[in-house]
């Protein structure tokens, strides 16, 4: 991050943006979830929680367990850090119960979702979409995922049930999550396949992509995790103990990217997978030795954990799943836009809040005013006026080089995902490659009080390839289809779905894409760049 522009001058915000990636002293700041690993034991009825860098034979931070709590073999479990609950699916109890995230001993649950009308049966899985206000849930019994609201309990009936032989659930003992930044449920099956929908898909419904077959290496599939941050998907494989890891797109028989198995991974029946990406982590429970073990996140082949949890004192009892709060600030991200000499580029940022309520972000965008300019910023859609959150934007050009983008006008909160994208137009003498983008942020939280963020910095890929919408030096059938897009009248920067943005396609810098350009297109990923 450049501290001075060209001229020597200092940048505005420099000393505000350092201060966040140390923790805002001398401000208010909010605290945010504290790092702690939660694990559901079923054979005693418990759910126990233990510092996240936790190791050997160490006891319980705390445990929830008692006739009160209403744990009946409870089997997967989410924390959701923004409203401070502990969710877990009771796969005895076919039932879901709902607990302040810091309960412990013999603690009622604040809601209990059970009955006949709910259509649960067998429940294995469990997830909270905070940005939805939705609970979803995997059932076993009856091979169907039913999503109800956050706050649902009692005998509910689902808002949506997604069930029937043309959906290719087959459950078991699988797990369900939401993928909210690419708006799709992913669902593991035990029959040896990972299936995904649109989020909002009910009834028989086919999959839009299903990963099975013998090159995937999947068999009994319970764990499941969706890394959006590096766009992967992880399985937990019980027959083979084995975590095998894809593309998040991948689909049909395709092999996995990576594989963790072996007599040095001490994986026996990983039936709990939890994803750890501020501490670049993965948490694996292992049924068959009710030990819980970490590795790094990319680990693979036969590499030992990190860390392993085991013995009599941790309280472990035919442990089933984890969950992590990793102890991190929320981030206001820069992420990554290609274009070609004289055209544009799409640049989005993103909120994870990490358990914080933010209801203001700022970013002060530094760039080389040779290379780039910022032409126009737009809100997603899904936060600005009318709806929940109803922000606008802001936007201030502190000379060249630095643009500062706000969102904010009220106290209301923002949920995670894409706060707004910008366009960059690019100079036609600009030089093929990475440009950087620095990136200083700043953020309120509900109440007005100042909050320590962190914020990765962006990046703007000059390219001269027709369609490599990624830049990465190739055209993919998927870029092709972006390309075809776009001519249809999808726009070159999408301000909902940046990852659909594709402004390279526009080979002739006239803001559309023609048919002779999805021949491009079409030629680039055919010969290459």
């Amino acid at each position: 991050m450049r501290t001075q522009r060209g001229d020597g001058s200092p940048i505005p915000g420099f000393a505000l943006g350092l201060a966040a990636l140390v923790g805002l002293a001398g401000y208010p700041l909010t605290a945010w979830a504290q790092g702690e690993l939660f694990v559901t034991n079923r054979s005693n009825n418990s759910v126990t929680v233990y510092s996240r860098t936790v190791v050997g034979n160490t006891a319980p931070s705390r445990t929830l367990s008692g006739p009160l709590t209403g744990l009946t073999g409870p089997w997967a479990l989410v924390v959701d850090t923004l409203n401070n609950e502990l969710v877990v699916a009771n796969l005895q109890g076919t039932s879901v119960t709902v607990y302040s995230r810091t309960a412990s001993g013999d603690s009622p649950a604040l809601r209990t979702l059970s009955g006949a009308a709910t259509g649960l049966s067998g429940v294995t899985g469990v997830f909270v979409d905070t940005v939805n206000n939705e609970l979803v849930v995997t059932n076993g019994g009856n091979n169907s995922v039913t999503v109800y609201p956050r706050m649902a309990s009692g005998n509910a009936a689902p808002i949506r049930t997604l069930a029937g032989a043309l959906t290719g659930l087959n459950v078991g003992l699988g797990r369900v999550v939401v993928d909210t930044v690419n708006n799709e449920l992913v669902a593991a099956n035990s029959s040896g396949s990972v299936t995904v929908y649109n989020r909002t898909d009910f009834g028989n419904i086919p999959p839009i992509r299903t990963l099975s077959g013998a090159l995937t290496g999947l068999n009994a599939c319970f764990g499941l995790a969706v890394d959006t941050v590096n766009n992967e998907l992880l399985v937990g494989n019980v027959n083979s103990s084995a975590v095998t890891v894809y593309n998040r797109t991948d689909f049909g028989n395709m092999a996995p990217i990576r594989t963790l198995s072996g007599g040095l991974t001490a994986l026996s029946s990983p039936q709990g997978l939890a994803l750890d990406t501020v501490n670049n982590e993965l948490v694996v429970v292992n049924g068959g030795s009710h030990t819980v073990t970490v590795y790094s996140r990319t680990a693979f082949g036969n590499m030992p954990p990190i860390r392993t949890l085991s013995g009599a004192l941790t309280g472990l009892s035919q442990p089933e799943y984890p969950a992590v709060t990793a102890t991190s600030p929320p981030a206001v991200d820069l992420g990554v836009g290609t274009g070609q000499p004289g055209g544009i580029a799409c640049v989005p940022a993103t909120l994870a809040a990490h358990g914080t309520l933010i209801a203001t972000t700022h970013n002060n965008i530094d760039f080389d005013a040779e290379q780039l300019s910022i032409s126009n910023c737009g809100l997603n859609p899904a936060i600005a006026t009318g709806t929940q959150a109803n922000k606008q934007l802001s936007l201030s050009n502190m000379g060249p080089g630095l643009q500062g983008v706000g969102v904010g006008g009220n106290t209301n909160m923002i949920p995670d995902g894409v706060l707004f994208t910008c366009q960059l137009p690019i100079a036609m003498a600009a030089s093929v490659g990475s440009h950087p983008l620095s990136n200083t942020p700043s953020a309120t939280d509900t109440q007005g009080s100042n909050i320590g963020v962190s914020g990765a910095p962006g990046e703007v890929i000059v390219t001269t390839c027709t369609g490599d919408c990624n830049g990465n030096g190739i055209v993919s059938i998927g870029e092709v289809t972006r390309c075809i897009n776009l001519f249809l009248g999808q726009p070159l920067c999408d301000l909902a779905n940046p990852a659909l943005s594709c402004p390279v396609a526009d080979a002739d810098n006239s803001a559309g894409v023609s048919i002779g350009e999805v021949t491009q297109c079409v030629n680039r990923f055919l010969g290459g760049c």
